[in-house]
């Protein structure tokens, strides 16, 4: 990106490279291996390429075009608590606290929750202990997507569901974690999840 913004302002000025090179106080070839993408500026000798071609650090890197996002496009979603990806945990319906999400991962008139996961039993899809899954309630079933179940009334698990002859089978992504079948009607579907949210510490 930064070596086309480059070449392309250059030809538009009607300069050539030793032009460029001498008014940034620089030699041809290290000009040239920075246009011609071998060399990457320091920041320093990116904002003297803004200032001599009259355009901004962000152009030349090609983030111009950044949406600026308002109050409108978040929406507030409830946790309502944690459930395992294993099993043996418990399913709560407690507001715990919120999430935020953009408005684009919810559908109108859909109702949504949040669960923050426990458990290892999905890590082969990316899911770890901490994060939180988005729940689309009630929605329509997709077989072997992965979805919140209470399992006896009160077994809370998140899993890959898919249904044969009357009975779930429950199947994690961990090889750890064998399948799990169980009578259909032991089986509550809570709902389908949609998106993910990890909140990465900043070391």
């Amino acid at each position: 990106m930064l070596s086309k913004k480059l070449k392309a302002l250059r030809k538009e000025k009607n300069r050539s490279q030793d032009d460029v090179a001498k008014a940034l106080g620089m030699t041809r070839a290290r000009y040239s291996h920075i246009e011609n993408g071998r060399n990457q500026p320091d920041n320093d000798t990116l904002v003297e390429l803004a200032k001599y071609y009259n355009v901004t650090v962000d152009y030349l890197l090609g983030v111009e075009n950044v949406q600026v996002l308002t109050y409108d496009d978040f929406v507030q979603v409830p946790i309502v608590g944690t459930i395992k990806a294993g099993f043996g945990g418990v399913a709560t319906q407690e507001v715990e606290g919120y999430a935020t999400f953009l408005t684009s991962d919810v559908q109108k008139g859909k109702d949504y929750f949040v669960l923050r996961v426990k458990g290892d039993s999905l890590i082969g899809d990316g899911i770890v202990e901490g994060d939180l899954c988005l729940i689309e309630r009630d929605s329509e079933y997709i077989e072997n997507q992965i979805y919140a179940v209470l399992v006896d009334g009160e077994e809370g698990t998140l899993k890959h569901v898919t249904r044969a002859d009357g009975r779930i089978v429950l199947i994690s992504s961990n090889p750890a974690h064998p399948p799990r079948v169980v009578p259909e009607e032991d089986v509550v579907i809570m709902g389908r999840v949609t998106q993910l949210k990890r909140n990465v510490p900043i070391k």
